[in-house]
C-alpha cells in the first residue's frame, strides 16, 4: 500500500508518488552533497546542473544547508534530492529524501517551530528540518 510519502518505482528511471492524489514523475535524483557542493559554488538563486536541470535556490532548500538534512524529532536524514513535477510540462521541483529501514522514501520538510498559524514567521529561524509524518503528527503545536 503506498503512502502520502512513499514513492513506488514504476519502471526504469521513473517513479511515482502518491500525494494527496496527485501523481508526481521524478525528473531526476541527486546527492545532498552534490546540490549542497552546487549552491555553495554559486551566488545565483537559480541553479544550473550538468544534465541541463535546474532548480530555484529556496528558504526551504536554504534550510537543509544551514540546519542539516535530519528529522528534528525520529532522526531520519535526508539523503537524496530528488527533481519532481506533477506535470511534465512544467519546471520540476527539487524535494529532499530520506529512506526510511523498508526502502520507501520519505519526503523531509520545512517546519515551523512556533506555527504561523499562533504568530509563527516565516524566518530561519523558526524552521527546523523535519519528516512529513513527523510533521503531520505535531501539525500546529509549539
Amino acid at each position: 500500500m503506498l503512502t502520502s510519502h512513499t514513492y513506488s518505482k514504476v519502471k526504469q528511471n521513473t517513479f511515482t508518488l502518491v500525494q494527496e492524489s496527485k501523481l508526481m514523475f521524478q525528473v531526476a535524483t541527486y546527492s545532498t552533497d552534490f546540490i549542497f557542493e552546487k549552491i555553495s559554488a554559486t551566488r545565483s538563486n537559480k541553479i544550473m546542473l550538468p544534465d541541463g536541470n535546474k532548480f530555484r535556490n529556496s528558504i526551504r532548500i536554504q534550510l537543509f544547508v544551514e540546519k542539516g538534512t535530519e528529522c528534528v524529532t525520529c532522526g531520519i536524514n535526508g539523503t537524496v534530492f530528488v527533481l519532481e513535477t506533477q506535470d511534465l510540462k512544467l519546471p520540476p521541483h527539487l524535494n529532499l529524501y530520506a529512506v526510511d529501514e523498508n526502502g520507501e522514501y520519505v519526503l523531509m520538510t520545512k517546519d515551523h517551530i512556533h506555527p504561523k498559524s499562533k504568530g509563527g514567521l516565516d524566518e530561519m529561524e523558526n524552521f527546523n528540518p523535519m519528516c512529513r509524518p513527523c510533521n503531520g503528527k505535531k501539525a500546529d503545536k509549539v
